[in-house]
């Protein structure tokens, strides 16, 4: 009993490093925790429209936490003001072609994370 015990702990713990092994050494992409320019040009209309929704809502929630509300130096603080004014009055599908629009005038930008593109895009495009 205490054989078969040991031989099934022994497999199973190599099972876990394998698969371990495997989960850290594959390519974030492929692991869907990575989300890029390339990428995100591939989807449709819809999905390119819901996924800046939700770069919207998380940016969004980030700058209502404390450490932007409250502790924000002046240029962080003028920055969020600005950004405030350019998208107040857009919808999630202008907002969408403004990305888009980004994406396509700075090619090299689809590398990079799209949240980090996305960010860019409205320093760059609200005045």
């Amino acid at each position: 009993m205490h054989k078969s015990f040991r031989v099934v702990t022994v497999f199973s713990a190599v099972v876990v490093a394998i698969l371990l092994f495997m989960g850290t050494s594959a390519y974030a992409g492929q692991m869907g925790n990575y989300l890029n320019g390339e990428k995100y040009v591939t989807f449709s209309e819809t999905e390119r429209t819901l996924v800046v929704a939700g770069l919207f809502d998380m940016m969004s929630f980030e700058w209502g936490q404390p450490i932007y509300a409250d502790a924000a130096d002046s240029g962080t603080r003028a920055f969020m003001a600005r950004i405030e004014r350019c998208v107040q009055d857009k919808t999630p599908g202008q907002l969408r072609q403004m990305l888009d629009g980004y994406l396509a005038a700075n090619p090299d930008a689809k590398r990079y994370n799209l949240a980090s593109s996305f960010s860019a895009m409205l320093n760059k495009q609200c005045p």
